[in-house]
């Protein structure tokens, strides 16, 4: 009977961590730039004001605070923050210009997809 409750008991805790992790994966549109941040980091704070700035619609993490956030930190490898991700670069840093450089290569590649080309 012991090993029917524990079984039952990791089951349901499966079921509920699989629920929580598909309720922030759900919250990730990979159209939209990434930002990871943490409270407090005087860099994040700047990078986000960039993007506002530019009008740049974007997703925001704070990786100690967001389940997400400390999936997504982990998994690109960097080691500090902001971490803005736009397509399949990654930037560590304030580094605006790279941003930049990383948003118009983004917008070409979205143009050539949905481009048609007639002989």
């Amino acid at each position: 009977m012991k090993i029917i409750k524990i079984v039952a008991i990791s089951f349901l805790s499966l079921f509920l961590i699989t629920q929580s992790f598909s309720e922030d994966l759900e919250k990730v549109d990979s159209n939209k730039p990434i930002l990871l941040v943490t409270k407090g980091c005087p860099f994040c704070t700047m990078m986000e004001k960039y993007l506002n700035s530019k009008n740049i619609e974007f997703q925001k993490f704070d990786i100690k605070t967001s389940k997400m956030g400390k999936i997504i930190h982990s998994d690109v490898g960097a080691r500090g923050v902001p971490v803005t991700i736009i397509g399949s670069k990654v930037i560590e840093g304030y580094l605006p210009d790279l941003v930049d450089k990383a948003l118009k290569i983004k917008e070409a590649e979205k143009g050539k997809s949905s481009e048609v080309k007639l002989l």
